[in-house]
């Protein structure tokens, strides 16, 4: 879990999950229907949409959870 500060910040952690899962972006890419370059704009957007991250974690076989909290409570 991270606290999201910005999509560059949301695109490395996709990466990192990728290498941990031995998985490429081309993967991804065929997983979810697209092509590669496709993929690459997906993720490069500035205004990186949750339904697309939720399309890439379904692809990952990975759960998107999302917990809003009180800035007081952030650790």
């Amino acid at each position: 879990m991270f606290k999201y500060t910005d999509n560059e910040q949301m695109k490395n952690e996709l990466k990192k999950i990728l290498i941990d899962n031995n998985m490429t972006a081309k993967e991804i890419a065929d997983n979810i229907g697209v092509k590669p370059q496709q993929y690459n704009n997906i993720v490069n957007k500035r205004n990186f949409a949750l339904s697309d991250l939720k399309r890439i974690c379904d692809a990952m076989s990975c759960d998107l959870i999302i917990d809003i909290v009180p800035i007081n409570k952030v650790k």
